[in-house]
């Protein structure tokens, strides 16, 4: 706007408006829009920040001079915008209905994040997004709590998006709806429905017996309410579904929801699955262990997070080997920490890591609590047996104790080779003594598998 003549605009300042008003002191000539649309037609990312350099607000007048310019030249503003963020409205609220004018037909991407109490605008401009930009992919909606019935409907008919993550809690049939569009990669949304246990409907086409999701290989689903929630579940496909997140603040959901999942997509193409249960639940609400025996059959897992569920009874070393058994590619485990209900303690001891460093030689992040006792005897952890393959070079141990700490560190080296850390929340003095004495069986590791690496060579060469 800066580009127009100097004397059509100002920048105005008062007690109310602290950080200025950009605004007009007369017309534009038609003539002199050409200096704004050079500039404009080379602006590809735009960012309305209330924390930018200029922070100011757009005059009414100014947004209608640009609304009036835009439709006098048939074309879009800003033609080549690709990417809009939003993260503060720049213009007097009452101007709604103008908020279009920013939007382009080129736009790919867009994310919004208004201020608390100031969604309406945001809702605003969403509801323009079908009509204004039909090649849209991309859309991020931070800190909106609802969406109204129509806005979801809107988007719901954009054949082309891709990409949807907002932060609001809609109903079940608005969320099939989005399962709908054939195009949608990830999503990620709440689902919510009213005290008597039903979701709202929305207007539209009435929905198909079940809706399959062709395209969809990343849903992150936050749940609130009764296991009727859980009927989303029941009313879908997901052929390509690889990565599944999902967030409960009831136990009961927890079970049933693995049993549907592996029912409704294709278990073996599943690499990542996440369970989150709220902590305020948490204490109050146990999660049966036979949860475990559910994920199990997903046999292609690579992360795996539980770190949530106060899963009872205990994990214990004969679950972890299962686990270890069951998911050969595994790169990333988080288990139960029991933070909040610490009357509950691991069962997992160091032994019980050996399927571990056996069995998943991807292994890069282990969070897990123990229950450090001495291991049997009978377990021999000499490089070249199958052990010295684990790439796990850092472990997450919560607030495990430990007490007999250089048997620690040479019993964990033995397993995890390249093991260089071990953080906790508790009992630091004794685990900062395993750090420091691993780093010297590292070195000796080392030795040791350079020795084994000699010996078979020269068995290969005999």
């Amino acid at each position: 706007m800066k580009t127009l003549p100097p004397e059509t605009w100002k920048v105005r300042g008062s007690v109310e408006e602290p950080v200025g008003m950009f605004t007009l002191t007369r017309a534009i000539n038609q003539h002199e829009w050409k200096r704004f649309n050079y500039y404009a037609s080379l602006i590809r990312t735009l960012h309305i920040d209330s924390g930018s350099r200029e922070n100011m607000s757009w005059s009414a007048e100014v947004l209608t001079a640009l609304y009036l310019h835009r439709n006098s030249e048939g074309t879009d503003l800003l033609p080549n915008l690709r990417n809009l963020i939003v993260s503060e409205y720049p213009w007097d609220r009452s101007t709604n209905t103008q908020a279009a004018v920013l939007l382009s037909r080129s736009l790919k991407s867009i994310e919004i994040t208004p201020e608390t109490g100031r969604e309406d605008w945001a809702q605003s401009l969403l509801g323009y997004l079908p009509s204004s930009c039909p090649n849209l992919e991309s859309v991020r909606v931070r800190g909106c709590k609802t969406l109204p019935c129509h806005i979801t409907e809107a988007l719901s008919l954009m054949e082309g998006l891709r990409y949807f993550r907002c932060d609001a809690f809609v109903s079940i049939e608005t969320c099939l709806r989005l399962f709908q569009l054939p195009e949608l990669r990830y999503l990620s949304i709440g689902i919510s429905h009213d005290e008597d246990g039903e979701s709202a409907p929305i207007p539209g086409p009435p929905l198909p017996p079940r809706v399959v999701s062709q395209s969809l290989t990343d849903l992150d689903l936050r749940f609130k309410g009764t296991p009727y929630s859980l009927k989303l579940l029941e009313f879908c496909c997901f052929p390509v579904l690889r990565n599944i997140n999902m967030s409960v603040d009831d136990s009961r959901l927890l079970p049933s929801s693995v049993a549907i999942l592996h029912d409704r997509c294709q278990p073996d193409l599943l690499r990542t699955f996440k369970m989150f249960l709220k902590h305020r639940s948490s204490p109050r609400q146990p999660v049966p262990r036979h949860l475990i025996d559910r994920l199990l059959r997903f046999k292609n897992l690579q992360e795996v997070d539980i770190s949530t569920l106060p899963l009872v009874p205990p994990v214990d070393n004969t679950i972890l080997r299962k686990m270890a058994t069951a998911w050969p590619q595994l790169s990333k485990l988080r288990m139960p920490h029991y933070k909040e209900n610490p009357q509950i303690e691991s069962r997992i001891t160091l032994s019980g890591l050996v399927p571990l460093a056996q069995r998943c030689p991807e292994l890069e992040e282990l969070q897990i609590s123990l229950c450090i006792t001495p291991p049997p005897l009978s377990i021999h952890l000499l490089p070249g047996r199958g052990l010295s393959e684990s790439r796990l070079q850092t472990i997450e141990v919560h607030d495990s104790p430990v007490q007999l700490w250089i048997w620690a560190a040479g019993f964990l080296s033995g397993l995890f080779p390249e093991l260089k850390t071990i953080t906790s929340s508790a009992h630091r003095d004794n685990w900062e003594k395993v750090n420091a004495t691993l780093v010297f069986f590292n070195q000796v590791r080392l030795q040791e598998r350079g020795e084994v690496t000699a010996h078979e060579q020269l068995q290969a060469d005999s």
